[in-house]
């Protein structure tokens, strides 16, 4: 099946997708004997023949994948021209034929950093889109307040991007306090002008995982081969790394804790904004029932009023009314019907 050829050469082992486009540009690359230098182009790793500076490609060769803890006074690269010491020089006896590093530390930064010739792993763990994180200790000078710190949570503009970390933490107060801070991009010394914008200086800067990878175990200058339950996670973008600014919900009950009602909640039952009106309104409080409305008994700054109920004649003016004598204590009752009101009652007769 066809494919790009920065993904074959990556996937090859023999460089990084992106240091894979310089060697196409550079007209390093050749398939089939004929030099490529178009970015783009295609080829069938099965049937055709990709060689990278004369030197054929080998598919299907077991991956290796390392984790170093690097230590300070350390270049992150495979060689350098000013004859400086690399992580290469770390790994020792070990083969390091095809291996690069994932990501780059500098000089003086030390901590985890992973090795591979795995193009496709190390574009997984570098695309920021991706969003594996990456948490570092950091050592500052001086104690910054908590707005100057809030001002990191919040983000700030670097280079035109918005660089907001994951989560940062307190870890260790002291006159120049540790913290830990974890983000899900890398850029070139973000960290350091992250802290300067709040008028800090940076002293020190440890990495201590990379996703689900941690410095456990590691001494400096030590290297170990991943496990496949960690290559696995990475790749799968599996991460204990949470956000500062959310809290962790607790499940299931405390003990004592009674377990809560069904059905609807109490305060939907037996809120003041969820009463119904006894003149017949609206469950919202502050809405006037209707009834309420139509006969005008509303205050004006637009609460509810209970009606008034209709007050019964009295026994005076009932029997007045009625032509009848009440009784004694008979004062409030509904006063009986004369003959004559009976009588006009539409289909009724008078009795003899």
């Amino acid at each position: 099946m066809a494919d790009r050829l920065q993904k074959i050469i990556a996937r090859a082992g023999v460089a990084s997708r992106r240091k894979a486009e310089e060697l196409i540009l550079a007209g390093r690359v050749a398939v089939n004997g004929e030099v490529i230098r178009k970015l783009g182009s295609r080829a069938d790793p099965e049937r055709d023949t990709v060689s990278v500076d004369g030197k054929t490609l080998r598919m299907g060769s077991p991956r290796r994948y390392l984790a170093m803890n690097k230590p300070k006074g350390h270049i992150t690269s495979t060689s350098d021209p000013l004859g400086r010491r690399t992580v290469m020089d770390l790994l020792g006896a070990r083969p390091s034929k095809g291996l690069f590093p994932v990501g780059r530390l500098d000089f003086n930064t030390e901590g985890l950093l992973l090795l591979t010739d795995d193009g496709d792993f190390a574009n997984r763990i570098l695309t920021a889109r991706n969003k594996v994180p990456k948490t570092y200790e950091v050592k500052i000078s001086g104690s910054p307040s908590q707005e100057a710190v809030q001002k990191l949570r919040n983000g700030m503009m670097l280079d035109g991007r918005l660089s907001k970390p994951l989560s940062i933490r307190l870890v260790k107060p002291a006159r120049n306090p540790w913290y830990e801070i974890t983000l899900v991009e890398g850029r070139n010394r973000q960290i350091h002008r992250m802290f300067q914008r709040i008028g800090f200086l940076v002293e020190k800067i440890r990495r201590t995982s990379i996703g689900t990878v941690t410095l456990r175990g590691l001494e400096p200058r030590q290297v170990r081969e991943l496990q496949r339950r960690e290559i696995d996670s990475l790749l799968a973008g599996d991460s204990p790394a949470k956000s500062a600014n959310s809290e962790a919900i607790p499940r299931g009950r405390a003990p004592g804790q009674r377990r809560p009602a069904r059905g609807r909640p109490r305060h939907a039952r037996s809120g003041p904004g969820r009463q119904r009106s006894r003149a017949g309104g609206s469950r919202r409080a502050g809405k006037p029932a209707k009834s309420a409305r139509r006969t005008g008994r509303v205050r004006r700054s637009g609460k509810r009023q209970r009606p008034q109920a209709r007050r019964r004649p009295t026994g005076g003016r009932s029997r007045a009314r009625a032509g009848t004598t009440a009784k004694a204590g008979s004062r409030g009752r509904r006063p009986a019907r004369s003959r004559a009101r009976q009588s006009s009652r539409r289909g009724s007769r008078p009795k003899p």
